[in-house]
């Protein structure tokens, strides 16, 4: 791959050719981003070294990095890192990788909760902890339960928590289908980035997503929609009066799957877009 005595101009252009050779997509711009994690750099100062030389075992580095790239493993778990409402967070393999089309859920929650007095937030699906961690930020006075199934990912929530000094989040290892909620009261905001994609189209994803991200992440082994009518059941239980539930959604015909669920059930709903147009988030309130 990439030989030792070549300046980083070389560097870039020739990793990215390899990998580009790998099929992956956007291959100058994911060599860019090793080396400006392999140097502690930003673009502006990466700019100005573009003629000096890696060291030999910064090579060594970079070269394990592409081959586990070209490989098919995710850029975000090669480097245990991935950016969220511009804000970096450590991530591994036991947590979904942040997306920025769940950034809407933030600024949707921020709108909602801003005006209120110490609002009470519960979050369901910690991951990474980015959701929780940006609220707990960007709305200092709310008071944040998040939950998770997954022990080892709360271990991950809580580094992350911990480098940003966010203290007004409270992590829960629980199982939302099996253990009690109620336990936690009522809420002014409820949000979720639950699994929602079904079991049949997995199959479809991309490899480096099917292979590398934690699958109860991504599907709850039926059709997507199980999340959505516990949701659907417990909003009554958990959500105060002039509440707002934030759901992401899938693609397709899913959000307005889970848009009827709620409906049935006497919620008013709102589906709102991303940024490419698609239906993205769903809002519930009583």
């Amino acid at each position: 791959m990439i030989e030792e005595n070549k300046n980083i101009n070389e560097i870039l252009i020739e990793g990215g050719k390899y990998l580009k050779s790998k099929c992956i997509d956007n291959s100058d711009n994911e060599i860019e981003i090793f080396i400006l994690h392999l140097l502690s750099c930003s673009k502006i100062e990466l700019f100005y070294k573009k003629h000096e030389k890696l060291s030999k075992n910064q090579i060594i580095k970079l070269n394990k990095w592409i081959g586990r790239r070209a490989d098919g493993e995710p850029v975000q778990y090669i480097i245990s890192s991935s950016s969220f409402y511009g804000r970096d967070y450590f991530i591994d393999k036991n947590v979904f990788i942040p997306r920025p089309e769940s950034e809407i859920l933030i600024s949707e929650a921020i709108l909602n909760i801003a005006q209120k007095n110490n609002p009470s937030i519960f979050e369901i699906g910690t991951g990474s902890g980015c959701l929780s961690i940006t609220l707990g930020i960007e709305c200092p006075q709310a008071e944040i339960i998040s939950i998770d199934i997954s022990d080892s990912a709360l271990k991950v929530a809580n580094v992350n928590a911990q480098h940003y000094n966010v203290e007004n989040i409270s992590f829960k290892n629980l199982d939302f289908f099996n253990d009690g909620i109620y336990n936690f009261g009522r809420h002014d905001l409820i949000i979720s980035n639950p699994p929602y994609i079904p079991k049949i189209e997995m199959d479809t994803l991309m490899l480096e997503v099917s292979e590398h991200e934690p699958h109860n992440s991504l599907t709850d082994n039926k059709d997507g929609l199980e999340f959505y009518r516990k949701f659907s059941n417990d909003l009554p239980y958990i959500l105060k009066e002039n509440g707002l539930a934030i759901f992401e959604v899938g693609a397709g015909d899913h959000p307005n799957k889970a848009k009827e669920i709620f409906n049935n059930s006497n919620s008013n709903t709102q589906l709102l877009k991303d940024y490419n147009g698609d239906n993205r988030v769903l809002k519930v309130w009583n």
